[in-house]
This record gives structure tokens, C-alpha cells and sequence, in this order.
């Protein structure tokens, strides 16, 4: 899966590889990188990946940014609204759609929830933030084996530090 995700960035033109434990600024969109991480950047789409770290480890985590304009930047209620609709959304698409969670915040809204996809054996853990500046929001998703709690961990210390300037 991981070596598809880079082969697929490769494929369409990788603009950018960014070096371990480092501060990344792409499109005004700065992010701190641990030890084991990179970052790609291709068109509007910025995405964060660890690196495998055994022979065991089959699924790098991974943070993608993805950017649209707006007609608005949303308020909370249009927040609340949105959770709601995600939420159904989502439950055609997964075997199994559990722990689902959304916190609404001042401009943004953040979901989590467990999900089989099948194509990966286990549940993956997802983190989603929806933030709106300017008139664009911004989605910023981050998937990790939902059994690996150290990695989880990780990717959500990257997710956290994310700057949207």
C-alpha cells in the first residue's frame, strides 16, 4: 500500500521531498516532521507519510492535505450540520464504521472514527479536520492501522502541529 501511495505520487509528478525532523512550509501550510517522515507536494495536495518501520509493518501512516474554495467560511452551526452529514456519508463505504466522534470548534471541525476498508486486514483509524480560512477549507486526514497505538500517536503530533497560515 505504501510503496502504491508513492509510486502513485511519483508517477504524477512529485514536486517536493522534504527532509526528517524538519519544519515544512508548503502554500502556507507549515507542519513539523518527525524522524521517519516525509512530505510530498503536488498540485493543491500536501501529503505527510512515515517511513516502514519493520518488516512487520505494513501500512505507513499517513496526514494529506487537501484544499477547495468556498463560497463562505463556515460557523459552527455549519460545522454541526456537516458532522452530521459525514457521518452518514461515510457508513456505505466502510464494512464497519465505529467509535465515530465529532468536535466542533471555534472555525473547524474535527471527526475520528475506526473504519474497515477492506483491502487492509483490521480496522484503520481516521482523523479528520475541516477548517475554513479565506473563503477555502481545508481537509486534513490522517489513517493509520488502528492497532498501532505508538504511531497513531505520532501521526497525530504531526496532524496537531499543522499551521494553516
Amino acid at each position: 500500500m505504501k510503496y502504491f501511495i508513492l509510486c502513485i505520487a511519483l508517477f504524477c509528478g512529485l514536486t517536493k521531498v522534504y527532509a526528517q525532523d524538519s519544519l515544512v512550509i508548503v502554500d502556507g501550510i507549515s507542519a513539523k516532521l518527525p524522524q521517519g517522515w516525509s512530505g510530498i507536494e503536488k498540485d493543491d495536495k500536501v501529503f505527510f507519510m512515515s517511513s516502514q518501520e519493520n518488516e512487520q509493518d505494513l501500512f505507513n501512516e499517513n496526514i494529506n492535505i487537501n484544499k477547495r474554495q468556498t463560497s463562505k467560511n463556515y460557523t459552527t452551526a455549519d460545522f454541526k450540520q456537516l458532522a452530521g452529514i459525514l457521518q452518514e456519508q461515510l457508513k456505505p463505504n466502510f464494512k464497519a464504521l465505529k467509535n465515530y466522534k465529532a468536535v466542533v470548534g471555534k472555525n473547524m471541525l474535527t471527526i475520528t472514527y475506526k473504519a474497515n476498508v477492506g483491502e487492509i486486514e483490521g480496522d484503520l483509524y481516521f482523523k479528520q479536520r475541516f477548517i475554513t480560512k479565506n473563503k477555502i477549507q481545508y481537509t486534513i486526514t490522517l489513517t493509520a492501522n488502528a492497532a498501532d497505538v505508538k504511531s497513531i500517536a505520532i501521526a497525530d503530533k504531526v496532524m496537531e502541529s499543522i499551521i494553516i497560515k
